[in-house]
Parts: C-alpha cells; sequence; structure tokens
C-alpha cells in the first residue's frame, strides 16, 4: 500500500486501532507546550516509524527518526539526536518536530529520512491493519 493511502487508513480507522500502537509524543502529559500547529489531542500518534538511523551506528550516541499519523490525519515527523545524557525527543521538544496537513505537503521531505524508510513504515503498518482486522 503506497503512504497516502496509509495516512488515510490510518485517519478512518482511528477508533479501531489498538491503544497499543497510539504514543502521546509529548516528553509527559502535563506538558504544556504543544507543538506548533498541532491541537492538544493531535499529539498522539500513530507511530509508523520510530527508530535509530540505520546508516548511523548507535554507541554512546544515537540518532533517530519518526514519521507518524495521528487521528486527523495529520503526518508529525522528527529527527533527533544527541549524546546519551539527554534523554531522546525530551530534550529538544517540541522543536525535535515538523507537521504536515496533508501527504503532497509532507512528500517532499521524504529525502530527509534514512534507507528503508518506506519499507520499515509499510511493515509496522501491517501489523497495525492485520491487529484491526482480528478485532
Amino acid at each position: 500500500m503506497e503512504m497516502r493511502s496509509m495516512v488515510r487508513w490510518i485517519k478512518r480507522h482511528w477508533e479501531e486501532i489498538p491503544d497499543k500502537y497510539k504514543q502521546n509524543i509529548k516528553p509527559d502529559n502535563e506538558y504544556s507546550v504543544n507543538v506548533k500547529s498541532l491541537n492538544a489531542d493531535g499529539h498522539l500518534v500513530v507511530l509508523l516509524v520510530d527508530r535509530q538511523k540505520p546508516s548511523v551506528y548507535a554507541n554512546y550516541s544515537f540518532d533517530e527518526e519518526r514519521f507518524g499519523v495521528n487521528r486527523y490525519g495529520e503526518i508529525i515527523w522528527g529527527f533527533d539526536s544527541g549524546c546519551s545524557c539527554p534523554c531522546p525527543w525530551n530534550d529538544e521538544y517540541p522543536g525535535c518536530y515538523d507537521v504536515a496537513k496533508t501527504w503532497k505537503e509532507f512528500k517532499i521531505n521524504l529525502e530527509d529520512f534514512d534507507v528503508d524508510f518506506e519499507k520499515d513504515a509499510s511493515e509496522a503498518f501491517e501489523e497495525i491493519r492485520k491487529s484491526v482486522e482480528l478485532i
């Protein structure tokens, strides 16, 4: 399935997707600052990619990337890197994330992701889709 179709599917089936596939990207639920362009509940996303970049060897540092979709079909993605001392995704929040309201708006950013991005996203999506079919 193409990426645009995955985004639409997640939006249409949001209520059926098990909670174990949804993650609040805010460092904690009481954190008051929202990612620019997201309302409070838009921070709950299905992460299709949440990984250390495969082309970067992880030792005492990290170089991670994320790609997710929220209930509104908004695409949230981000990159975070640093030494192992800070907490990935927390210390640079909310500046480590960007938002696209549409697939067309996001598509120009595909080149920023590491190898096998679309393959890994597709595999995660298929797991989610199958879990919904079992319900």
